[in-house]
């Protein structure tokens, strides 16, 4: 069990922030002062630290960080804004800060970057990106995939797409060293959830996901990852080979830039580990000419289509309940569970499987009434 001291004074975001660290078994203690949030730290160390960016408009928060960071380097400090931006975020995160979480949370994310916060020290951003908005998906050039767990929630129902998905995902696991998979479908069905799954399953399992995102990385970091340059401490080939490598939105880079990637990925070992994640059809990318030939002849043997939730929604409270346990025990044990999520799923909510499982987190307690 982790303390978490959390420096805030809107109380709505306390009761949120308070039910998913308690969800996940820590404890929490909350200040609204920020100096005797710095004396209580100073008297007691917490094992982590959440801060309020906006709460002042007198710069006091920002101050209490550099604080923390100067006199207390190792504690991982968590920074969440309701007035988020862009340069907020970089100046946040190459301050020192573990992560950077803009309101209102997306649970997932938020609950993700509270377990790593637990158990690693903050991340070196030497090498930051100018976009980075938060710690697993965008604070860094690679983000760091927790190795908790097995389940892989969006594999769960008994749909036939459900089964057909299962099947081509434990037959990738069972080749034991994939080398490349492809995961293709809709942003938020899952593929991520897919991703994990199968490197945990892999020969690398004790290694890291590292994933590197050329939505939210500019093209040039990314190229200097690709080619290994001096200076660049992620080196994209070498994540491939100390662990398993996402690559996602590759086609948002140049065809130059893939076909060096394909002379490059040829070049790696059989023990290393490629997962490309593209929000379209493959075939579609390439008549559109955001793929590279080389580079689609290279990964088209290995394509999984992951499928919408709304084509498979008899499957979604399977799938909730599973990520449930995974993400959010507090609300996975509790007795009225499965009415809950009959009780949302009856409201027709939009989005794909991560929107889904992020309204259930931040409505549970008024479902639950």
């Amino acid at each position: 069990m982790a303390n978490f001291y959390v420096i805030d004074s809107l109380k709505d975001d306390r009761e949120i922030v308070k039910d998913m660290i308690k969800g996940l078994g820590h404890k929490v203690t909350f200040y609204e002062d920020p100096d005797k949030a710095m004396d209580a730290i100073q008297k007691k160390t917490p094992d982590v630290v959440m801060l309020e960016m906006q709460f002042a408009g007198d710069g006091t928060p920002l101050r209490l960080a550099r604080d923390i960071r100067h006199d207390f380097e190792d504690i991982p400090l968590i920074l969440t804004s309701i007035i988020p931006s862009k340069e907020e975020a970089l100046e946040a995160l190459r301050m020192g800060a573990f992560a950077y979480f803009p309101k209102p949370f997306r649970a997932v994310e938020f609950l993700e970057g509270i377990k790593q916060s637990t158990k690693e020290k903050r991340p070196d951003l030497d090498n930051m990106n100018d976009t980075g908005s938060g710690h697993q998906e965008t604070s860094s050039s690679a983000a760091t995939v927790s190795e908790e767990g097995s389940v892989c929630p969006i594999l769960q129902g008994n749909t036939a797409k459900a089964q057909e998905l299962r099947n081509h995902v434990e037959k990738i696991i069972s080749a034991k060293n994939f080398k490349l998979l492809v995961l293709e479908g809709p942003k938020g069905c899952g593929k991520e959830s897919i991703a994990e799954y199968v490197h945990k399953s892999s020969p690398n399992k004790g290694q890291r996901l590292n994933g590197i995102d050329c939505e939210i990385i500019k093209e040039t970091q990314v190229e200097k990852m690709i080619k290994g340059e001096i200076g660049v401490q992620a080196k994209a080939m070498d994540y491939a080979q100390q662990g398993t490598l996402m690559l996602q939105n590759i086609e948002l880079i140049s065809l130059e830039l893939q076909d060096y990637l394909c002379d490059e990925i040829k070049k790696l070992p059989s023990t290393a580990q490629i997962i490309f994640s593209f929000r379209d059809n493959l075939d579609n990318l390439l008549d559109q000419e955001l793929i590279s030939a080389e580079l689609y002849f290279l990964i088209c043997p290995s394509v999984i289509s992951v499928p919408s939730i709304r084509d498979r929604l008899e499957d979604a409270s399977e799938i909730l309940k599973a990520s449930l346990r995974q993400f959010f025990p507090i609300l996975y044990n509790n007795p009225k569970r499965d009415q809950m999520i009959e009780a949302f799923l009856a409201e027709q909510p939009e989005g794909e499987y991560r929107q889904l499982l992020n309204q259930m987190i931040s409505n549970y307690k008024r479902l639950e009434m």
